[in-house]
């Protein structure tokens, strides 16, 4: 059994804005510069700066941007479920939670640069 995390880089360049789905339990960290997170479905916004990290609190899509570059580090518990530590049944009424993303990301594909899961084709660019 691997118990290790998952773990992926980004580079943020300036006033780049990505949109973000499948980040639930996934750990956003800035090691580099500003970045700032917006959950939808949530009124806060979340500003991140010199190794500070974020964890989403529900599957919402997340919208990442940086006004002067940034670089993050993603990581995510390889059995991030039995991480979770919600009530199962929470988890299971998560799926029906408007905040999933479903048509919101496809309301915002195209308009803005999309990493379609936390775990895509990452690199340090």
């Amino acid at each position: 059994m691997q118990t290790g995390n998952q773990v992926g880089f980004v580079r943020i360049a300036a006033g780049e804005v990505r949109v973000m789905d499948d980040v639930f339990g996934v750990e956003f960290r800035c090691l580099e510069g500003r970045i700032w997170l917006t959950q939808y479905g949530d009124d806060r916004d979340v500003v991140l700066e010199g190794g500070r990290g974020f964890v989403p609190a529900s599957a919402a899509v997340v919208v990442v941007s940086s006004s002067r570059g940034a670089l993050l580090s993603l990581s995510r518990p390889v059995e991030r479920l039995r991480t979770d530590p919600r009530p199962w049944w929470r988890r299971a009424l998560s799926v029906f939670d408007p905040r999933g993303g479903g048509a919101m990301t496809r309301a915002l594909q195209g308009r803005q640069p999309a990493s379609s899961a936390a775990f895509g084709p990452l690199s340090e660019s």
